[in-house]
């Protein structure tokens, strides 16, 4: 071809967007095209404007679904964003290639360069195996969510004391979210969370779980916080069915005087962290506050606080704590209970008190969470979580004795020998989030204390260790001699509702009732008074057994109750009316206390809820009220009733009838 005036354009092999830039023009007068050389590329603003633009946009992707919390997740974030960068502008990936295929030609000898090149090679494989590895599971998963929606959590059970049942409901959720968190929002678990007594879950999971326990306290546990390792889980004893149990503490609380804030002075805020528990009490007796305490049968700060309270006594008189002054000092408590209206219960039964009209101005023996939760408004749960308004709430002031004891929260994981593998992956899961970062400010949040960790509560010093077994079993046995006798009347539901069988083949209502009534009666001391009654009566109920001592008479009252026929109607209000008349008055050192087993609504008493509330106002007398059946204790006369005298209702079935009568007559009667 001629070369004067002539040109010639030679296209070398590249993808064709690439034609253009890649296209030579050879000089006139060349020789040979096939000398001409392609110039390396170089590197423009454009291309690394455009690289900086696609590594932002990578990596800005991955940031939007969490913060990486590892190296190799920071590693795989910044490989990620610079590929996506490099693969935004080809350009510049030629240009890299190109440069790293110049420094490999200028390797010598020619073996190095293959090592090299084939070292490489193997890297870059196992950095994509590994980033497939990595990446594809979630990635898989992120697409099934996408397209299926979450998947079924993990079902753990979580069981709770009544008293930290709230803040359970409330670590668990938490750890909820904790899980969901990294899993494209959906969480891994679901807790389901309920409460026993400690007591009894423990006598239960050394029984292995039976079925009446099943049907007593609820499902068997694969996470448990008793409140206290004096209540302790031990495989060895679960008949075989618990294969470990693994129990480690995680927060702790001191027992305090939590006082209403308008009635501490100045005096009182400089001092209260250097006064014994017996000073404090002494305070409480002079100022008039008067302290309630919870009933340590019902509450694991009313036992903790008894011990330590009995313990301050002593050391003061430097002997063991005599009959006489345990005495006294109950005679105090219960006073401060009846003149503030309080029932008889746990540390949520006060407080919750203190949120109704009219509060007391009563100083409460309490723990350190309850306080702070109190004063931040939190639920307190409990018999506060439908009835109460924090409208009426004032602040309260601790006041921390130096001899206190304190409580140490600890979790324990129950493996049973049938949980499957991914119920024990998340059980652990929970126990680790708890000791983690996440996990201590949750705990702190519901007002517990973090080991080492205060969270800027008041830097009290405390024992926090649990008390001996021999100190728990004396301060029982104390208080049990100590406390005041029971002046019950039992007014029993006769109605003929109550001939109704509770199963097909089963026993009927009232004779369940009848052995509900047998084993309290059992339960009676020496120095408990009791009567019976039975309604309906015309307008009324019948009296079976006058009010007088009880024990002698309890074979009696079981017979005639035996002998009765459901029939009539249920004129519920009456008999409360006419029963609280009958026990006013009389002994003034027993608990009096009005007990109605119904299984329906008021019917035939001729009485509005006004006229209820008006006849019960002012009395002495603590109506308790066992709802069973059609019965129900979110009925407003039964709310009104029970606040008003400093008692409660209980919502029960049949099935746990008994259990209940049990619980309930543990607070009245005195026993043996």
């Amino acid at each position: 071809m001629p070369e004067s005036g002539n040109v010639l354009l030679t296209l070398r092999r590249r993808p064709c967007f690439q034609i253009g830039r890649w296209g030579e023009l050879p000089v006139s007068g060349a020789k040979d095209s096939g000398s001409l050389k392609r110039s390396p590329p170089k590197l423009s603003r454009r291309d690394i404007f455009g690289s900086t633009i696609g590594a932002a946009g990578v990596a800005a992707g991955q940031l939007s679904t969490g913060w990486p919390d590892s190296f190799l997740r920071w590693a795989l974030l910044v490989g990620g964003a610079l590929a996506g960068g490099l693969v935004a502008r080809i350009d510049t990936v030629d240009f890299l290639w190109d440069r790293a295929n110049t420094a490999l030609r200028k390797l010598q000898p020619a073996p190095l360069r293959k090592t090299i090149l084939a070292l490489l090679i193997l890297a870059v494989t196992l950095l994509i195996g590994r980033t497939v590895a990595v990446a594809g599971p979630p990635l898989v998963n992120a697409a099934r969510i996408e397209f299926l929606g979450c998947p079924h959590p993990v079902q753990l059970r979580l069981l709770a004391t009544h008293e930290g049942l709230q803040s359970a409901r409330e670590l668990a959720d938490a750890f909820e979210r904790h899980t969901a968190a990294g899993n494209f929002h959906c969480p891994k678990t679901n807790l389901y969370v309920y409460a026993a007594k400690p007591a009894d879950a423990q006598r239960a999971l050394s029984a292995g779980w039976t079925n009446d326990d099943l049907k007593g306290l609820g499902p068997r546990p694969d996470i448990w916080l008793p409140g206290s390792t004096i209540y302790a889980a031990d495989a060895a004893a679960s008949q075989g069915r618990l294969s470990k149990v693994a129990t480690h503490g995680i927060a702790t609380t001191p027992i305090i005087l939590a006082v209403p804030a308008d009635r501490v002075g100045d005096d009182i805020r400089v001092s209260r962290e250097g006064m014994t528990w017996s000073q404090a009490l002494a305070t409480a007796q002079e100022r008039e506050w008067g302290a309630a305490r919870p009933d340590p049968s019902q509450s694991l700060a009313g036992l903790l606080g008894t011990i330590a309270i009995y313990e301050s006594l002593g050391k003061e008189t430097g002997r063991p704590l005599e009959a006489a002054q345990a005495r006294l000092l109950e005679h105090r408590l219960e006073q401060t209970l009846d003149r503030g209206g309080y029932p008889l219960g746990d540390e949520l039964d006060l407080l919750c008190r203190h949120i109704r009209p009219d509060p007391p101005a009563t100083a409460v023996i309490i723990t350190e969470q309850q306080l702070v939760r109190f004063n931040a408004e939190r639920p307190l749960g409990g018999p506060c979580a439908a009835t109460a308004s924090s409208a009426h709430r004032s602040r309260m002031v601790g006041i921390y004795p130096s001899d206190t004891r304190g409580i140490d929260y600890p979790v324990s994981r129950l493996e049973w020998q049938d949980s499957s593998n991914n119920q024990l992956e998340q059980a652990q899961a929970f126990t680790t989030w708890l000791v983690g970062a996440d996990g201590r400010r949750a705990l702190l949040d519901a007002g517990l204390r973090p080991h080492g960790d205060s969270g800027g509560l008041p830097g009290v010093v405390f024992d926090a260790k649990p008390p001996t077994t021999d100190s728990v079993v004396n301060a029982k046995r104390t208080y049990e001699l100590a406390k005041r006798p029971g002046r019950v009347l039992l007014a029993v539901d006769t109605s003929g509702s109550m001939r109704q069988r509770v199963a097909e083949q089963g026993p009927t209502r009232f004779e369940v009732a009848v052995k509900g009534v047998s084993g309290a009666l059992a339960m009676m001391g020496e120095r408990d008074e009791f009567g019976m009654w039975v309604f309906p009566d015309v307008l009324g109920a019948r009296e079976l057994l006058s009010i007088g001592p009880g024990r002698p008479r309890r074979q009696q009252a079981e017979a005639a109750l035996g002998g009765i026929t459901p029939t009539g109607p249920t004129p519920l209000y009456r008999t409360i009316v006419d029963g609280v008349k009958i026990l006013a008055g009389g002994n003034a050192d027993a608990v009096k206390a009005l007990v109605v087993l119904t299984d329906g609504e008021d019917y035939g008493s001729g009485l509005s809820r006004a006229q209820l509330v008006s006849g019960v106002r002012g009395s002495d007398v603590r109506v308790f009220v066992i709802a069973v059946g059609e019965a129900s204790c979110a009925a407003q006369g039964l709310i009104d009733v029970t606040e008003q005298t400093g008692g409660t209702c209980r919502q029960t079935d049949f099935g746990g009838l008994n259990a209940t009568l049990a619980d309930l007559f543990t607070l009245l009667w005195k026993g043996a």
